[in-house]
Order: structure tokens, then C-alpha cells, then sequence
């Protein structure tokens, strides 16, 4: 169902009290949650009300984008793995390289100890990722990889360059931020 009706109010939200005193009942609460939660998935972060003091410090393991880039990269080496690719050995090792690069440089980007050093790190992972869509467009022209192998890596590698994208407009930002 639709979340907000005409004028920004939750569907089911409750209101009590005057015009002017509005208050708003639990469900508009969840709501709030939920939208920052759907906000910190698009930046590439998990959601806040899954880590609790006790998980320790926030690392690079945390962040969405690293953890659906490093499954991204499985897939890719399942792929490689088959019979159909066993003779293309270059064409593997580059798409297994550009597949690893991208986990790597987020990861590495995370753990850097300005925003500009990790805004280039996650800019590096970004053009790994347009190496990988390029090279897994050449195998599915060639044959090499099959129509829904291609569907399904072509859809988890646009989810990675969405997160992504919201990592590196974060990092921007608190550049900006840094140096004004």
C-alpha cells in the first residue's frame, strides 16, 4: 500500500489533539524508520536498527554495497568456473580481476583516513564495475554467457553501482563539507 496520502500524512496514521498540536500515532514512527532505513540501503549502509553497541566498531563488512559487490564476485567466479569458458583463460582472469577489484577498493576506500582518499578508492571500484559490465557484454555477444546468467549478473551489478553511487555522493559531500 501507498505509504502517504495527498499532503505528506502517513495512510494510517493517527491524529489526535487540535489543528494546530497535531500527534501522530506509532505507525508514522515505523514509517520514519523504515524511510531512513530505505535512505541509509541507498547510501550502501545497513540500516542503524540492525547494529547495537555490542557489534562493535562500524567496518567495511557493515556496508551493503561491500557485501552485494563481494557476492557480485562469487557469482562472477561461479560463472568463470564453467565449461563453456574453460579455454577462455584471459578472458576469465579479466573478468574475475575486475569482479575482485570492486569489494577490494570498497573495502579499502572505507578504511582510509580522509574522505578524499576514499572518495578515490570507491571511484576506482566504480570503474571496475564498467569494466566488468563491459567485459560481461562482450561475453554475452560472443556466446560465452548464457541469456540469464547475463540477466541476473546485468541486475545484481546495477544494484552494486547504485549503492555505490550513494557511497561515493556521501564521501562527496563530507568533502565538500571538510573543506568549506
Amino acid at each position: 500500500g501507498q505509504l502517504a496520502r495527498k499532503g505528506g500524512e502517513p495512510k494510517d496514521a493517527t491524529t489526535r489533539g487540535s489543528a494546530s498540536g497535531r500527534k501522530r500515532g506509532k505507525c508514522f514512527n515505523r514509517i520514519v524508520v523504515n524511510i531512513h532505513d530505505a535512505w541509509r540501503y541507498y547510501r550502501g549502509m545497513r540500516p542503524m536498527d540492525t547494529r547495537s553497541p555490542d557489534d562493535g566498531p562500524f567496518t567495511f563488512r557493515d556496508l551493503i554495497a561491500w557485501k552485494k559487490s563481494k557476492s557480485l564476485a562469487v557469482d562472477i567466479y561461479r560463472l568463470t568456473d564453467n565449461e563453456k569458458l574453460a579455454r577462455r583463460h584471459a578472458y576469465c582472469d579479466q573478468l574475475g580481476r575486475a569482479a575482485l577489484s570492486v569489494p577490494s577498493n570498497i573495502a579499502e576506500g572505507n578504511d582510509r583516513g580522509t574522505n578524499k582518499e576514499s572518495l578515490r578508492f570507491l571511484l576506482i571500484a566504480r570503474g571496475s564495475l564498467s569494466e566488468l559490465e563491459t567485459q560481461l557484454w562482450i561475453g554475452y555477444d560472443l556466446g560465452w554467457v548464457e541469456s540469464a546468467e547475463f540477466q541476473r549478473l546485468s541486475e545484481s551489478r546495477i544494484e552494486v553501482a547504485r549503492l555505490l553511487g550513494g557511497l561515493i555522493r556521501m564521501r562527496q559531500s563530507r568533502l565538500r563539507k571538510s573543506e568549506a
